[in-house]
């Protein structure tokens, strides 16, 4: 959305959709931004998948 407008956030939950607010929507801003910094890469997330199902038996 073009400005005067505040950003707004959405959630798809197990409860339904829920919107957030200007205020929220940084918070949401900052915790994904630190989800895609550990979150492993492509090749790090395949051996991962190919290594899970051994580990489980």
């Amino acid at each position: 959305m073009a400005e005067p407008f505040p950003p707004i956030g959405y959630l798809d939950t197990l409860a339904g959709a829920l919107y957030v607010e200007a205020d929220t929507v940084d918070r949401f801003k900052s915790v994904l931004d630190r989800l895609c910094a550990v979150a492993l890469d492509e090749r790090e997330s395949v051996a991962l998948i190919e290594t899970a199902p051994k580990d489980l038996e």
